[in-house]
């Protein structure tokens, strides 16, 4: 009885353990993952083996009906990992299996249903003895040839196969152990081998795959848009062939583009081919493909609409499974490229002009003695004149100097090579270039010289019995003082506002009509506010007297927003390529608000800022450059502390921030280099509003 209840619970563990996702087999992905693959094909079987030391052999086999047919060139019996285990079923392999299994009387036709649960499958243990074969060696055809007359299978044909196969991944595992037997009578001891109750003698996990090995029909439809020296194709894949409500999946389609192209200035009529792989989610979806010119090759733009210069594409498709018939084509014969206008084109075509004076220059660069960019941009002439007459006057700044000619070419070149890193150089050297103008100008000098009275008025305030002592003795004693030193405040902010450059086309007018003014920017763009996030740091100054009454704050911010748009034609219709123009606005600013008991403040600003921007057109960047203005802010600060002073006390234990709030305010901001007239106005005054923290 107690034999019969261990057998019992070791059959239902077993069950348990065999389930699908088991403790011995994990993560059975197939690769591709559609699963599909025709006679000349694979698929991949990837597999995990957490307890990979127990595992014996690893096989594949085929589900027909009641029937598995072991996969024998896929076994495995050694080199086993945790990780990424693989086994590969081959088409060919599964097309004999197939036609091995299949009963005489099949027709040649395609369908997903070719065995029934009760076919007689030839299975490993039925297989005909060696020497019964080699008796039969003389017979030229194989015993399936040999069939019924009514069995049509012609063996070239291989899709008589095509169908949904279910593949079996089996993990056999040793499950015995060694025990040592006893015996009362018997002084000595032997040792029994038991099967375990906790490990299964197998694992497994049931896959399908698609044999498929009839070609797709030609694409249901082929359209094609024009470019800027490109043409985009948008493909329709052709119906399920057996369900027409449904598309067939499409792995790849083959292009083909004839017409004349322009090869080094020399126009030549020749053909290009491409190959472009269909996106997992885009199988049976229509398909969008851009093309260029290639092997020396350009696309030539017919602006003037000339049929020399319309392109004949032809397509055909290959399913995922890997078939294609290059004969099933369709084809249009007036494809064409066009010239296009992004957001800076379209500002700097000689359709328009500025009546303000001109058109923003826009690109320069930092790093002038590199050899890149503009030599006399107004930051190049200041880092410059620092460099004359500042750094070179001592022997270390000398130093610098030489040591940054030998290493800051390799960086130059880099960012004269990927135009996107230019703005972000910029606002990298931006401190550099400030720095340099307050030592550099009489205008810096002065707000230099205001920040050091107000710096030594609190060091001779909070040092007061030091006061009469001399300059290197106050240094000496701020760097060696151990007493209480008034703790730095601080803020800082998480901004939100929403930006549009509302100005960025005042001035221009169409020369054909000087009467009627044109917004380029706005035709790309629209006119919808992009959302601008921002954040800010700063530090208060402890100004005595009044600093018990007034907080004075120098603050420093930085944000980022894009504009996309929609490139336009020479007469301003819409095309298929994209455009746009980043902003990275950078600022600095005074901030004063009052210090009271009453959780309310108002606050006010004033400063300068920096908008660094880039326009991206047809793949690359077009043009950047950067833009000076200034701003002032008025506003109100709630503070949140009073909700819950415990909390607050608490927070402020933990973290050193004193009190943190919700703010909003009016930006009033001039952004257009101090009025140059070549410059872009990007004056977007609006709302912002968020979180600040104080410490």
């Amino acid at each position: 009885m107690k034999k019969l209840i261990f057998s019992i619970l070791f059959l239902f563990s077993a069950f348990l353990i065999s389930a699908e996702d088991s403790d011995y087999l994990e993560n059975v992905t197939l690769e591709p993952s559609h699963g599909y693959l025709n006679y000349d094909g694979k698929v991949k079987i990837l597999y995990d083996l957490p307890k990979d030391d127990l595992v014996q052999k690893v096989y594949l086999s085929v589900v027909v009906g009641q029937n598995e047919i072991v996969v024998e060139p896929t076994v495995t019996d050694s080199g086993f990992g945790y990780l990424n285990n693989v086994l590969t079923l081959n088409g060919a392999d599964l097309f004999e299996i197939i036609k091995g299994g299949k009963r005489p009387g099949f027709t040649n036709e395609r369908t997903s249903s070719y065995f029934a649960a009760d076919n007689d499958i030839q299975t490993d243990d039925e297989a005909v003895p060696d020497e019964e074969v080699a008796d039969d060696s003389d017979n030229e055809t194989s015993d399936l040839e040999n069939n019924d007359d009514d069995f049509d299978f012609v063996p070239s044909d291989k899709a008589f196969a095509d169908g949904s196969y279910k593949i079996k991944l089996t993990v056999e595992l040793d499950n015995s152990s060694t025990v040592n037997d006893d015996d009362e009578e018997d002084d000595s001891d032997t040792q029994k081998t038991t099967t375990t109750t906790t490990v299964p003698a197998s694992v497994s996990k049931t896959l399908t795959v698609v044999f498929d090995n009839m070609p797709p029909a030609k694409p249901e439809a082929l359209t094609t848009e024009g470019g800027d020296q490109r043409i985009i194709i948008r493909i329709t894949p052709p119906d399920d062939p057996e369900d027409s409500k449904k598309k067939e999946k499409i792995g790849k389609y083959h292009v083909t583009i004839s017409g004349r192209f322009d090869n080094d200035g020399t126009e030549t009529l020749t053909e290009l081919v491409y190959t472009t792989e269909v996106s997992s989610a885009s199988y049976d979806e229509i398909w969008e493909f851009s093309a260029t010119g290639k092997d020396g090759f350009e696309i030539i733009n017919n602006d003037k609409k000339d049929p020399k210069y319309n392109y004949k594409v032809t397509v055909y498709a290959e399913d995922v499974a890997g078939n294609a018939d290059p004969s099933k084509t369709v084809s249009v014969d007036d494809a064409s490229a066009i010239t296009t206008y992004g957001f800076w084109s379209n500002y700097d075509k000689e359709n328009y002009e500025n009546e303000n004076g001109g058109k923003d220059d826009g690109g320069f660069c930092f790093i002038a003695t590199a050899g890149f960019g503009s030599y006399f941009h107004p930051n190049v002439l200041i880092l410059r004149n620092f460099r004359d007459s500042i750094l070179a006057k001592f022997e270390y700044g000398r130093k610098f100097i030489r040591a940054y000619y030998d290493l800051g070419r390799v960086p130059a070149k880099t960012i004269s090579e990927y135009s996107v890193l230019k703005p972000v150089s910029r606002a990298v050297l931006m401190p550099l270039v400030v720095l340099a103008w307050l030592f550099t100008t009489t205008a810096g000098n002065f707000i230099l010289a205001l920040w050091m009275v107000i710096f030594a008025i609190f060091l001779f305030a909070k040092f007061r019995n030091a006061g009469k002592v001399i300059l290197p003795v106050i240094v000496l004693g701020i760097m060696t003082y151990s007493g209480d030193l008034y703790g730095v405040d601080g803020e800082f902010s998480f901004n939100s506002s929403f930006y549009y450059p509302e100005h960025i086309d005042d001035g221009m007018i169409d020369k054909a009509n000087k009467n009627e003014s044109v917004k380029p920017f706005k035709d790309i763009g629209g006119s919808e506010l992009r959302y601008l996030p921002s954040v800010t740091f700063g530090f208060a100054l402890p100004i005595p007297v009044v600093k018990d009454y007034i907080r004075w704050s120098l603050i420093g911010g930085i944000g980022y927003t894009r504009f996309k748009g929609t490139s336009r034609d020479a007469a301003g219709e819409k095309t298929a390529d994209k455009t746009e123009m980043h902003f990275i606005p950078l600022m600095a600013e005074m901030k004063i608000r009052p210090v009271y008991w009453f959780p309310v403040w108002p606050y006010a600003t004033i400063g300068i800022d920096y908008y660094t921007w880039w326009i991206r057109e047809k793949g690359k960047t077009a043009e950047d450059g950067g833009t000076f203005g200034f701003h002032g802010n008025f506003g109100l600060l709630i503070s949140l502390n009073w909700l819950d002073e415990g909390s607050s006390k608490k927070f402020e234990e933990s973290t050193g921030i004193t009190n943190s709030g919700l703010f909003v305010h009016y930006r009033l901001e001039k952004i257009n280099d101090f009025n140059k007239k070549e410059s872009f106005d990007l004056t977007g005054s609006r709302f912002e509003f968020g979180i600040l923290f104080e410490f």
